[in-house]
């Protein structure tokens, strides 16, 4: 923040995907000052989501198997770059509620989230843009997490996102 106040910005949006979600939300909650914008690419706002997984890769990487990994070893491994992660994150998990402190946000939000995902349950998008009173959702019909696996996706994501912060970013205060 100081950086951006240094270059003459006195607010700005902020675009955050899966798990960057969730921190950018409880930052944006306590920022609402110079944060205009939250743009939401496949969000992870409710940790319950990776803590009782139901989807194919959080059932992989937080699943039973990897905590009676995480119990054994202190710590498990996740993804393909097999990033570990150790006990005080499941800590933080079960603490923080994200989507709570959106409920606090009174900056436009924009969700956008493939109903594809296998990683991040698109239900949450979904029922998280019509809780919050600030908050749209745009689907992207047929796309995975992260909308890398076709290039129209990633193409509606981007153009969508810079619409929106366009549009937001440009209005007066």
């Amino acid at each position: 923040m100081e950086f951006l106040r240094k270059l003459g910005y006195k607010y700005f949006g902020i675009l955050a995907a899966s798990f960057g979600g969730g921190a950018a939300s409880l930052f944006v909650a306590k920022h609402q000052d110079i944060v205009r914008a939250l743009v939401l690419w496949n969000p992870v706002i409710d940790y319950q989501s990776l803590l009782k997984p139901n989807l194919p890769w959080p059932k992989k990487y937080f699943g039973e198997e990897a905590m009676r990994k995480l119990e054994k070893q202190g710590f498990i491994e996740i993804g393909s770059s097999c990033f570990k992660i150790g006990e005080a994150l499941f800590v933080e998990l079960r603490r923080l509620r994200p989507w709570k402190e959106l409920q606090k946000v009174r900056v436009p939000i924009l969700f956008v989230h493939g109903d594809k995902d296998t990683y991040v349950p698109y239900n949450d998008s979904l029922k998280y843009s019509k809780l919050l009173k600030t908050a749209q959702l745009m689907t992207v019909h047929g796309a995975e997490h992260g909308f890398h696996d076709n290039q129209q996706h990633k193409e509606q994501a981007l153009k969508t996102t810079v619409e929106f912060f366009s549009k937001i970013l440009a209005t007066p205060n």
